[in-house]
């Protein structure tokens, strides 16, 4: 005897595969760039906080943040050709002084999370920001940029953090 299956429950492998198989031109009027954009999240990583190293005998200073690159779309595969971010100190008007590119991409398939990690290697000038900024208590913005090729185009998704109360070393 076999149990029943409703029609929805047995078609959603073979819609599934059609969706993933729809030449470019049909597909994007159903799934467009903006609604990738919108299915693509990232977040910082909460089992590691914000690190920051400061300058000690024999220890270069630096920013650690662990993100993570979310993909909610139910149809995209993707890939992630480059992570771009920078630091700006809110306190101070918002001026960048600090920014890192990682342009080794990495696969983010759909309904999959992938975690990234940002150091910045600070130097003189970018220290004395930071710790002023720690000594204050003001916020520091860390803003990601995600570059993601898929099918349809390429998405840009971002978002900012602010950094308040990381762990110093």
């Amino acid at each position: 005897m076999t149990p029943e299956v409703s029609w929805g429950m047995a078609s959603k492998p073979l819609v599934r595969w059609v969706l993933r198989h729809l030449p470019t031109f049909i597909f994007t009027k159903y799934y467009n760039l903006r609604d990738l954009k919108d299915d693509l999240k990232i977040r910082l990583q909460s089992t590691r906080p914000v690190t920051i190293t400061l300058p000690k005998k024999l220890v270069a200073p630096r920013l650690e943040v662990e993100g993570e690159a979310f993909n909610l779309s139910p149809y995209l595969d993707t890939n992630v050709t480059a992570v771009l971010s920078f630091l700006s100190a809110a306190a101070g008007g918002g001026d960048i002084f600090a920014e890192v590119e990682n342009w080794r991409g990495f696969d983010l398939p759909r309904g999959e999370v992938r975690p990234f990690m940002l150091t910045y290697w600070l130097n003189e000038y970018q220290c004395s920001i930071v710790s002023a900024c720690l000594e204050g208590h003001f916020p520091i913005e860390l803003h990601v940029v995600l570059w993601v090729n898929s099918k349809i185009g390429t998405a840009r998704p971002f978002k900012i953090f602010k950094i308040t109360n990381p762990a110093v070393r």
